[in-house]
């Protein structure tokens, strides 16, 4: 194929690339309905009549009259920079000096065009000075409109949301590269010619991709969004503060969505309790949508011109929404179990001579009512929420994110599941009827038994047996449950090493000690320590029943011993369970 084969083709690809953008921009326009767009239809149509025009000019064998030709295609050229220049005035905002500049350049360029008629085809034939005159002005009105659409582009994107600010960006580069390729138009050097009508196929397909975001695009955007959105998702389960979790969930949720505002109002009264963002006064007309979701509805105001709030974005934001009312129902609940826990107490002070049995009984019933609610209640919302994620997200994040998500759904079923092993194991050692089968129990293996069913936690604890004949005549699984409950206790409110100790005293009897050198039980707590459902305030936010020292102290006493907590020097906590020593073997 020869070059001037090669330099047509290019000529008629470029017109055809300029055709399928205008139809891109169309569609987009009529779908999403954002009147900014219709600079881009504009700008997209004039340039591809341009070339159009010059696709009409290079396979035309009779080149006798082609005057109206090229000035349909210069017209058309500059008007295109001009519609495309328009459109970053209309994203920018608050560029009306540079507007009116522009516009009046236009409008100059055009009024020469049209006055000054004549053969325009540069290169092919010797232009007159008046024309010449034309070329520079078209030369310097299209320069001045392509760099001033790059500066718009690249300001109007500055503060905004992240899907946004690079759609700008990608505007903007793409401004430089149409104004080099049409600096480069008039060349006529082959190969150097093909570089440009390169340039020129790459700015149109930058500009539609920008102005037009196809799916893949956005969501490639959207891939740095969606691992932190995980990692924050993480972080808010342990929350509980209500005005602490809208001031973290809140920015995420208009991250997802590109929106520069996230309102949340109440779905039943409609109020507002919670938003994140602001809006300035050119941003009046950004595209907003409302989503439901349980017992809220989020608000969300896009950025001006970015109407493009897709069906994914939108479930994503839904999913977002039953996390933050996940964590917000939790929040609240502890927010009524303190205030409950106050009340109470202040009813004990002024009922303090009243019937004490009574009143133990209202005591025991509130508090397992609100704790029991609380501990199952609020795993299962975050394990619905967390796997309505996963699936909706499952193919758009990597293995690492769906292991970390799989974790956090496994420590809640395990966090449920001891729950209810606590209130089984409570409504047996309470029963009238409750049974221990008491024989020799070697002491080393069970404690190292114990330990190991800790996992990779078992390196933290310290096992210490003083006899290697060591052993107590008490039931296996009750004295094996005992132990499991003060690691549990130490792991979690304690700090390592976490030590284990047992030795025989001189009146027969074995003592088996749990230390660990955490910050030690407060001094108002200690009377209600073994006490049922019985929690210090500073570990309300963490996940427990507040059952596991009573069972403790209940499976001990029912076998003949007893249990009590010891203080470590210079901090931590030792608990002590005493039971019967076995006869030697």
């Amino acid at each position: 194929m020869g070059e001037a084969a090669m330099i047509n083709l290019s000529v008629a690809a470029i017109a055809a690339t300029f055709a399928y953008a205008t139809i891109v921009a169309a569609l987009a326009w009529r779908t999403h309905g954002a009147r900014s767009l219709r600079w881009i239809v504009l700008s997209m149509l004039c340039l591809a009549t341009t070339w159009t025009c010059l696709t009409i000019f290079t396979f035309s064998i009779d080149r006798a009259n082609v005057d109206p030709i090229w000035v349909v295609a210069f017209l058309t050229l500059v008007a295109g920079h001009w519609a495309l220049f328009r459109f970053a005035t209309e994203l920018a905002g608050g560029a009306r000096r540079a507007r009116l500049v522009g516009d009046a350049m236009f409008a100059i360029t055009t009024a020469l065009q049209l006055a000054i008629p004549g053969r325009f085809a540069v290169g092919y034939v010797e232009p007159t000075p008046a024309e010449n005159v034309v070329h520079l002005s078209m030369t310097i009105t299209t320069t001045y409109l392509t760099l001033a659409s790059a500066i718009l582009f690249w300001r109007a994107g500055r503060g905004m949301p992240a899907v946004v600010r690079n759609r700008s960006r990608m505007l903007a580069l793409a401004a430089i590269v149409l104004l080099l390729a049409m600096l480069g138009s008039g060349i006529r050097e082959y190969p150097l010619l093909l570089v440009f009508a390169a340039l020129q196929v790459a700015s149109i397909l930058l500009i539609v991709f920008a102005a037009v975001p196809p799916r893949w695009l956005r969501n490639a955007w959207h891939a740095p969004l969606l691992r932190s959105m995980l990692r924050q998702l993480a972080d808010v389960s342990d929350l509980t503060d209500t005005a602490q979790v809208r001031a973290l969930l809140l920015p995420t949720i208009a991250r997802a969505a590109s929106a520069q505002r996230a309102v949340m109002h109440d779905l039943e009264t409609g109020e507002e309790v919670g938003a994140f963002g602001d809006v300035s006064s050119r941003d009046a007309n950004a595209p907003r949508i409302r989503v439901p979701a349980s017992n809220l509805e989020l608000e969300l105001i896009g950025a001006p011109h970015d109407p493009f709030f897709s069906v994914d974005e939108q479930q994503l934001v839904r999913d977002l929404g039953l996390h933050l009312e996940a964590a917000l129902d939790r929040c609240r609940m502890l927010e009524r179990e303190r205030a409950a826990a106050a009340t109470m107490s202040s009813a004990n002070v002024r009922l303090q001579h009243a019937n004490a049995e009574l009143r133990e009984l209202a005591d025991l019933r509130d508090n397992f009512v609100a704790i029991a609610s609380h501990e199952l209640r609020t795993p299962i919302t975050t394990i619905m929420g967390f796997t309505a994620t996963l699936l909706d997200l499952w193919d758009r994040i990597g293995d690492d994110e769906r292991r970390h998500y799989l974790r956090l759904v496994d420590r809640d079923a395990r966090r449920m599941g001891q729950l209810v092993e606590d209130l089984l194991l409570l409504s047996s050692v309470e029963a009238a009827d409750f049974r221990v089968s008491r024989e020799r129990v070697a002491i080393a293996p069970l404690l190292e038994q114990v330990v190991a069913d800790l996992g990779s936690e078992a390196a933290l604890v310290q096992v210490s047996v003083d006899g290697v004949d060591l052993a107590v005549h008490a039931d296996p699984r009750h004295v094996r449950q005992a132990v499991g409950n003060l690691l549990a206790n130490a792991r979690k409110h304690g700090a390592p090493p976490i030590i284990v100790r047992a030795k025989q005293t001189s009146d027969y009897r074995i003592r088996i000690a749990v230390e660990d050198h955490g910050p030690g039980v407060p001094e108002e707590f200690r009377d209600q320590l073994f006490a049922r459902f019985s929690r210090a305030r500073q570990a309300e936010a963490l996940p427990g029943s507040g059952l596991g020292l009573f069972i403790v102290q209940r499976l001990v006493e029912v076998q003949g011993g007893r249990a009590w907590l010891e203080d470590v020097e210079p901090t931590g906590a030792r608990f002590v369970i005493e039971l019967p020593a076995a006869a030697p073997a």
